[in-house]
């Protein structure tokens, strides 16, 4: 299994690396109207999102299965999720506002800033609130399945997980026929609250992990249900996203262990960091060194790749993994006390 998660760890460094490239080799270009281009265009990398999603319902799902208790997995996200955000969301503002940005983009307040720190930002869109960095749309899509899997273990049904997880894509099926049929459009909240758009995803995620342990053909099913949704959701894109099933299904039978190496492991590692700040903050950088003379396409892509991926470590070994490790250890020890100095844990929240 270790060596699997480490095949995990090169699947999520791939797909950070793919959103990477597509923001600095298409959308840059895009957004600085400038007069060169890279040398390709790696637009379609931002599936690697799409590949996220996966890899978040197998992650989520083997994580509550170890979990012993509620508060576990909130301090698991939590320290997880929300140090290394804060770090780069202040980051991204600062730059922002010492270098500014082309008109093509919304220049954050204080208060976007205040507001963006909940990571709460995309349901607070109608209040003209704006996110310090367009990637961030994917954490509301992350928080909200945290939430709805977080219900669902609460109340003692992850052993129920199939049959909730048809009836959950029976539903997103029926609302895209309703709005179809009557031409009628689900608020943009609601749809990220209950993950019309994506929740097809984290579902073939965690019949993926359920695949790797049990294999049934209810799994099966299922995942070429989610696969269906799929190509009825985003037709377009199905060309890109499909294959990432059958990726994902060849690193649960094993077939993918050549891409456990170094280099992707250690992306895989720094993928969230380097998620959290590789757009704006790249795309300032890219517009600094081409105003100041490096005009050539090759040098300003690997200049910034570097620097993407030198901040993103400092980010990992500097904020994300000793807040995480301080967060964890200061709990568990807290909750060791707790348990010797009362009999009754419930008395203090926990829940066993």
């Amino acid at each position: 299994m270790k060596k699997r998660l480490s095949e995990l760890d090169s699947l999520r460094g791939i797909a950070a690396f793919m959103v990477v490239l597509c923001h600095f080799t298409g959308d840059y270009i895009n957004k600085f109207n400038l007069d060169f281009t890279f040398p390709f265009s790696f637009y379609f990398g931002k599936h690697g999102v799409q590949l996220f999603f996966l890899i978040s319902g197998f992650v989520i799902f083997l994580t509550l299965n170890k979990t012993r208790h509620p508060l576990e997995f909130v301090v698991s996200r939590v320290s997880r999720l929300y140090p290394v955000y804060w770090a780069s969301a202040i980051l991204t503002f600062l730059m922002i506002y010492f270098f500014g940005l082309p008109d093509t983009f919304s220049t954050p307040t204080a208060t976007d800033l205040v507001v963006n720190l909940t990571m709460l930002q995309r349901w607070f869109s109608m209040f003209g609130i704006i996110a310090i960095d367009p990637v961030y749309w994917t954490l509301a899509v992350e928080l909200s399945f945290y939430v709805i899997i977080f219900m669902v273990y609460i109340t003692g049904q992850l052993k129920r997980i199939e049959l909730l997880s048809f009836v959950y894509l029976l539903f997103i099926i029926a609302v895209e026929c309703i709005e179809n049929y009557f031409n009628f459009t689900v608020l943009n909240v609601i749809k990220v609250s209950l993950l019309l758009d994506f929740g097809n995803l984290f579902i073939a995620g965690i019949m993926f992990y359920k695949l790797m342990h049990e294999s049934k053909i209810i799994h099966y099913l299922i995942i070429a249900l989610c696969l269906s949704i799929e190509l009825y959701l985003h037709e377009a894109s199905f060309i890109y996203v499909g294959p990432l099933f059958l990726v994902f299904y060849a690193f649960t039978q094993g077939w993918i262990k050549f891409i456990a190496i170094k280099p992707l492991i250690y992306l895989g590692k720094i993928s969230y960091s380097l998620y959290l700040t590789h757009q704006i903050i790249g795309y300032i950088f890219i517009n600094y060194l081409y105003t100041h003379g490096v005009s050539s396409p090759e040098i300003l892509l690997v200049t910034v790749l570097f620097f993407a991926i030198g901040l993103a470590s400092l980010l990992h070994y500097f904020v994300e993994k000793p807040s995480q490790s301080w967060i964890r250890n200061y709990w568990h020890n807290s909750h060791k006390f707790n348990k010797i100095n009362d009999s009754n844990p419930a008395k203090h929240g926990f829940i066993h």
